[in-house]
Formats: C-alpha cells, structure tokens, sequence
C-alpha cells in the first residue's frame, strides 16, 4: 500500500494496480493505519486493531472480512485466488487470454522450470540474441557512460544500447534469458535490431545489425531495399519469435510481442529525445510472409528514422 496524500493506494495485481480506497467513516481510516504499523497481522490480531480504532465489538468481525475481500488483509501462508470481478480479469477477459500464472506460489516456478527442462531434452532452446558469424566485419560502440558526443557514432550507439543492449546475462532453469532497459514479457525480448546508413566509402546505404551482446555493429547483407535520408538512420525492428514460441506454446502469448515492441520503441523515442535528435516513423518495406523469411533475421514489425544530425534544430533557431 502506498499513502498518496490525503489517501491511500493499494497496489495489487490481483485486484487491479494502484487502487484507490475510499473510506468516508474515519474509524475505518484508523483502522487501516494500525494494520500498517503491525506489519504482521494475524487474525486475532486484526480483530484487536480494529476494536482499539473504534469498530464495535459485534461489528470487528464483519469489518475484518470485508478488508480480508477487497484484498487488503492477505492470509501470508497462502496464494490467495482472484477475486471473480477484480479489475485484472475483466482485462484479461476482454483480451481473450489465458489467466496469468502465480509466481508468489513456489510450486508454479517448480512446475515452470520442469517443463522447460522437459523442452530442452527434445530441442535446444534459442541464445538470447542472434549469433552471427565471426568473420563479418564488426564496429565496436563505446558504452554510453563511457563516451562522449564529439566521438563517432555516439548518438546511434547510445539509442542502440538504451534500447536494446544486455545489462546483464540471467535464466530460468534452461532457457537462457536477458535483462535489457526496456521491459520485456518473461524477459524474452524478441527483436532484433538493424541499422541502415549512408556509406561514404561504398556509396549506398550499408545494413548492420546490432549485437546487444558486445554492443556492436555488424555489417550484414540485406534483400531489403531502403532509402536513408541524408543525416539519418534506419533502425528496424525484426521478429524474433522463437524466442517466445519456445518457451509459450500457446496463441495467447502472441499479443505480449506487442506489448513489448511498445515498450521497446518508447524507450527508443525516450533515449533519442534525451540526445536531443528526433525519431520519426517510416514505412516498413514490402516483405514476403514469416514463414519465408532468412531464419538469420526475421521481419520487419517497425521502421523507425532517427535523425542523427541537429540541422532540423539550428534551422528553426536561426528563423529558416
């Protein structure tokens, strides 16, 4: 529970995050405020605090049930069920998707692990992030905290490593799996990402793909055809879906891609704009369907153009 000025906030998945209680009876509020400072609280204990703030005798047992219903008083030895109208399954029903699982129960981990395990002996679960081949030529970008803006791809390579990048290696039994900035559905994080830049040298736009591993450039060839405006940068984001279908064999983790490629372009946008550049959406090219695509890079969900220069800014301080 959070105090938010004159009121309370109960944040609980299982009736619906950030809740406002709304108690007109002033008791009840004392009531509240002794549960808070027992920490602990027991039946018996419940009953006592509600008394000393004023509750009737014959009425303490009612007003303690009705805390225990709204999910307030929580029995600690248990996994309490959803209530049939909290607010999370309406939205989950609404969604036509399945109930999610209870990770406060350790059984749930257990039986999760188990599963998994059991996937493993019949196919190798996919590495967190596409391996490409050692021989292509590689650009190593400089971590954010690291490097400076006068310093080449500065701008690109810190859009790239807030969006994208591994913070840190994890894994749930033997799944491997990655922690990134932006937040991800069972931390599967299933995109790739790719660059698309002029080249001076070659005199057309060059295709990288992005290691979140090294925090790296790879230079890649590509079938999609792409046009870079002058002082720009494509980043793409590809389908990865193995890395979901492996672990989540059932339709209703599809819709969670999508959840996790907003989360994953508003953190893009965050990181830009912080950079003082623009992001802009672009079209994605035509592309056949999933099934046809190299199993090396999967399609394109979203296109988006980051101006890499401040020509945009100084024009408009100087009244163009």
């Amino acid at each position: 529970m959070l105090h938010h000025t004159s009121g309370w906030l109960l944040d609980d998945p299982l009736q619906g995050a950030a809740r406002e209680l709304g108690f007109g009876n002033e008791t009840l509020w004392d009531f509240l405020r002794g549960l808070v400072e027992l920490r602990t609280v027991t039946a018996e204990m419940a009953m006592d605090a509600a008394m000393a703030a004023g509750v009737p005798e014959a009425a303490a047992d009612r007003c303690v049930e009705s805390f225990q219903r709204t999910g307030i008083l929580v029995p600690t030895a248990s996994s309490p069920s959803l209530h049939p109208e909290a607010p999370v399954l309406h939205a989950w029903r609404l969604a036509n998707l399945a109930l999610p699982a209870d990770y406060r129960d350790p059984d749930t981990l257990i039986g999760d692990v188990q599963q998994m395990e059991n996937f493993a002996a019949a196919e190798v679960p996919p590495p967190v992030a596409t391996q490409w081949p050692t021989g292509l030529r590689r650009i190593l970008l400089a971590h954010p905290i690291h490097d400076a803006p006068n310093r080449p791809h500065y701008a690109l390579g810190s859009v790239l490593y807030y969006s994208n990048a591994i913070l840190r290696s994890a894994e749930l039994g033997p799944l491997p799996r990655s922690l990134r900035v932006p937040p991800s559905f069972g931390a599967g994080h299933p995109f790739d990402l790719t660059v698309t830049m002029d080249s001076r040298h070659v005199g057309m736009p060059v295709t990288f793909a992005y290691d979140p591993l090294t925090h790296a450039l790879i230079q890649i060839s590509t079938e999609f055809d792409v046009s870079v405006p002058p002082g720009h940068a494509l980043i793409a984001v590809h389908l990865a879906i193995r890395r979901v279908q492996w672990r989540y064999r059932a339709s209703t983790a599809y819709p969670t891609v999508f959840l996790d490629l907003g989360h994953l372009l508003e953190v893009m946008e965050t990181a830009a704009e912080s950079l003082d550049l623009v992001v802009t959406e672009a079209a994605p090219p035509e592309q056949g369907p999933i099934a046809d695509q190299a199993p090396s890079l999967g399609p394109i969900l979203a296109l988006r153009s980051l101006r890499m220069t401040g020509e945009k800014k100084e024009a408009g301080e100087h009244g163009d």
